[in-house]
């Protein structure tokens, strides 16, 4: 404060009411829990506070499955001001769950104020190995599938579950066809929502259609009841010599064609030149 006298100070304390704004966020739609696996699967939600204070939030889940739970049942969590901590969660399924078997665990929040709770959910599925022999996939195409030359068949397995499977692909004629091609066998480890190509080689097959069977034998893993057990796969193999032979043919006489056309125009205009003198 200034005056004529001079300068003085004075200090004032403002309260400024606490405001509440929290979240809960992060929760995945859906998870794969081991059948009695005793560690569980781990689930963590990011609590955020947007309010102006320390906000003490209590963060509790709940099931209503029987056999399965998830620890803790509550946890206090304080978050600063403007900022944001993580809280895990551990999820247990029972030791006779089958396959299809699955549990809604739900997640809730209740800020210190008086506010509406944040919720989250996530649904715990049994973790399985669920495999799909890609077909639409397999290499060569048929495009670069060349006859009587050596190359590489190259299998794409997906796994569309929750857990990493070990898998023995094999590969050989389907005895419904005509191909000759002894089993081969490509040991590959395909992970969770993944996919592994398995490779076989092969050589000097002849021109037309390879009919070829493929099978998995899955170690120690277990798998959906829709899981793919084998495929039969059907590649189509050209002589690309003959076919790029053709093909330069077809250029000859292509190219002839166009100078014929090409001479004729050039005939025709000298001639109505000639014909105006």
């Amino acid at each position: 404060f200034a005056a004529d006298g001079g300068t003085s100070e004075a200090s004032i304390r403002v309260f400024v009411p606490q405001q509440y704004n929290i979240s809960l966020t992060d929760a995945p739609e859906s998870i794969g829990v081991g059948v009695g696996d005793p560690d569980g699967t781990v689930v963590t939600l990011r609590i955020v506070n947007d309010g102006n204070g320390d906000d003490t939030v209590r963060v509790e889940s709940s099931l209503s499955c029987e056999g399965w739970s998830v620890a803790p049942p509550v946890s206090n969590v304080t978050v600063a001001a403007e900022s944001e901590r993580s809280q895990s969660f551990t999820i247990f399924a029972p030791a006779d769950a089958s396959s299809e078997d699955t549990c809604k665990v739900d997640f809730t929040a209740q800020s210190e104020g008086d506010i509406d709770e944040e919720t989250q959910s996530t649904t715990a599925k049994i973790a399985v190995a669920n495999l799909e022999i890609d077909e639409g996939g397999v290499e060569p195409s048929p495009a670069n599938a060349k006859a009587n030359a050596d190359g590489q068949f190259r299998i794409p397995i997906r796994n569309n579950g929750f857990l990493s499977a070990d898998v023995i692909v094999y590969l050989e004629a389907d005895e419904l066809g005509d191909t000759v091609y002894p089993q081969k066998q490509d040991s590959i480890v395909v992970p969770a929502n993944g996919v592994t190509f398995a490779v076989f080689n092969y050589s000097d097959l002849p021109p037309g259609d390879a009919r070829l069977e493929v099978t998995l034998d899955v170690i120690n893993t277990p798998t959906h009841e829709e899981s793919d057990e084998s495929a039969i796969i059907t590649i189509k193999f050209s002589n690309m010599a003959d076919e790029d032979g053709e093909s330069d043919w077809l250029f000859v006489v292509i190219i002839a064609l166009a100078g014929l056309v090409l001479y004729g125009g050039y005939k025709t205009a000298k001639k109505g030149s000639s014909g105006r003198f």
